[in-house]
């Protein structure tokens, strides 16, 4: 069946609806005259007289009768559908403007926004690495922040999305420069670096869980810088262990202190009350959730940057 038949049959069940040509052609938004030659072009195709009519009469033969029958609800149902869809893609407009760690806009958001508005061609997203204010969430200028630190509370949604196993590392070269510590207590005598938020490993020991806390010999608001000075000697690391997977099978970072049991980290979603947020932006948190959930949430490791 060709596209125009199908329009063809929708204005025939609208005018018998309607009762007349008059009234289906304000409904459809198009001139009587275009839909009775559209009516006599699908009774010519069909071999058969559909319905008796001028201006302002629209009676239905018995061959009409059974097509408005068989046809109307089904007509009517997908033009309903049709305009939902129309109106939600109308919708889907505008900007998006998301806050997050590095190495996951360049291990998983860039790739997925890039889908999202491939999907959703009116809409803009404006991605930056930074450690938002909660109260600047919400705003004109901050739609989804994405934290790897536990959120204060707040009026804001605090949904926690994946939860990272934490490890120590160190590069070969700095273990044989420094030596081995056997003990969180002997990462005192170390250097260690930090992402310039709180100096502290969470670990448990025994039953209780304790915190080492130190000075960082060397802190930046980057894992993939993190990863790189790790990678260069310059000290001790504390990371997700997934994320630098690919610096461990290559051997230039080595798990230390594998016995202690760190406290695992979260990343965690904040967003407002969906009353408050556009339906571009629920839509677009409900596509990076459905993401996580088909992927099993497996980050690519974290990449080293070639800086000479």
């Amino acid at each position: 069946m060709k596209a125009s038949q199908i329009t063809w049959f929708y204005w025939f069940c609208l005018a018998a609806q309607k009762g007349s040509l008059v009234g289906a052609a304000q409904s459809a938004g198009v001139s009587a005259a275009t839909i009775s030659r559209s009516l006599q072009s699908l009774e010519e195709e069909l071999g058969v007289k559909l319905a008796h009519r001028n201006a302002k009469q629209f009676d239905l033969t018995t061959a009409g009768q059974q097509y408005y029958r068989y046809l109307a609800q089904d007509m009517f149902c997908v033009v309903d559908k049709l305009q939902e869809v129309h109106e939600t893609n109308r919708n889907c407009e505008g900007d998006i403007y998301v806050s997050c760690p590095e190495t996951i806009a360049n291990n998983m958001l860039h790739y997925w926004s890039l889908e999202f508005m491939e999907q959703n061609p009116l809409v803009n997203i404006h991605i930056t690495f930074s450690s938002p204010l909660l109260d600047e969430v919400g705003n004109q200028n901050l739609d989804l922040a994405i934290l790897f630190r536990e959120p204060q509370p707040s009026r804001l949604i605090q949904k926690k999305v994946l939860s990272f196993e934490m490890g120590l590392f160190a590069a070969p070269s700095y273990l044989k420069k420094h030596g081995v510590p056997f003990t969180i207590s002997e990462l005192e005598e170390h250097q260690l670096i930090s992402g310039c938020q709180k100096n502290e490993i969470a670990y448990t020991a025994g039953h209780e869980k304790q915190r080492f806390t130190y000075k960082s010999h060397y802190s930046i608001n980057g894992m993939t810088a993190i990863v790189d000075a790790t990678t260069r000697g310059v000290g001790i690391c504390c990371l997700p262990v997934k994320l630098i997977s690919k610096q461990l099978s290559q051997g230039v970072l080595v798990r230390i202190l594998e016995d202690v049991v760190l406290e695992s980290t979260n990343m965690y979603f904040l967003y407002d009350d969906r009353s408050k947020i556009s339906e571009r932006v629920q839509r677009f948190i409900s596509f990076l959730l459905e993401k996580l959930k088909r992927s099993g949430l497996i980050l690519e490791s974290v990449g080293t940057p070639n800086v000479e």
